[in-house]
C-alpha cells in the first residue's frame, strides 16, 4: 500500500519497500531509528558500524478500541527490536550489526488512550504518568524502555514547545 503521490514521488508505507533495510518479518515499526558508533579518524571502513541503540516509534489508529490479548502496542514494537537484535533485518544482504544483545532500546507509542488501551497497559504493569495522559515503564524480559503517549497530549506539547518559533515567523493562528 502506498500513500498518495507527492510531486510525483510515491511514499511507501512499509519498511520492506525501502532499499536500505530488508526484512521478511511481518512486524514492522512505523519509524525505526538506528544509532551507530562513528569513530572519528582518518580512515572510515565501510564494512561494519555496530548499532549503539534502537528506537521504535509506533502510531496507532485514532480512536482504536479493539485490542486483542496479543495486540499490546508495546509488545508489538518489542518484537521489532528483538527481530533487529536477532539479525532478521538486513542491510546490503547482511544482518544489521549490533554492538551487543543488551544495547539500549526505546519504544514510543502514540495512540488515543481509550479505556481498552488503558486497561491493556494497566494489565501490562505500566506506570501512569502524573498527568494521566500516558504510561511508561521498563520491560525486563525484552530489555526495552517504553512510553505511551496520548495523541492529544503529543500535539499540545508540540504546539507549546514550538510556539515561539511560529510567533517569530508570524505563522500563529490566534483563534
Amino acid at each position: 500500500m502506498e500513500l498518495p503521490a507527492l510531486n510525483g514521488l510515491s511514499c511507501p508505507l512499509t519498511n520492506n519497500a525501502l532499499s536500505v533495510v530488508d526484512s521478511k518479518d511481518k512486524q514492522r515499526g512505523d519509524i525505526v531509528i538506528f544509532d551507530e558508533k562513528i569513530i572519528f579518524s582518518g580512515e572510515r571502513p565501510d564494512d561494519e558500524h555496530p548499532l549503539n541503540s534502537i528506537i521504535v516509534i509506533e502510531f496507532k489508529q485514532p480512536g482504536r478500541n479493539k485490542y486483542a490479548g496479543d495486540e499490546n502496542p508495546v509488545l508489538q514494537a518489542a518484537k521489532v527490536i528483538n527481530a533487529i537484535r536477532g539479525g532478521k533485518y538486513l542491510h546490503k544482504g547482511r544482518a544489521i550489526p549490533i554492538a551487543n544483545a543488551d544495547i539500549p532500546a526505546t519504544i514510543f507509542v502514540v495512540a488515543d488512550l481509550t479505556p481498552k488501551l488503558r486497561q491493556v497497559l494497566t494489565d501490562f504493569n505500566a506506570t501512569m504518568t502524573p498527568d494521566k495522559q500516558g504510561f511508561y515503564g521498563y520491560h525486563a524480559n525484552h530489555r526495552v524502555y517504553y512510553e505511551v503517549m496520548d495523541y492529544t497530549k503529543m500535539l499540545s506539547d508540540a504546539k507549546k514547545r514550538n510556539r515561539i518559533f511560529f510567533d517569530k515567523l508570524n505563522l500563529v493562528d490566534n483563534r
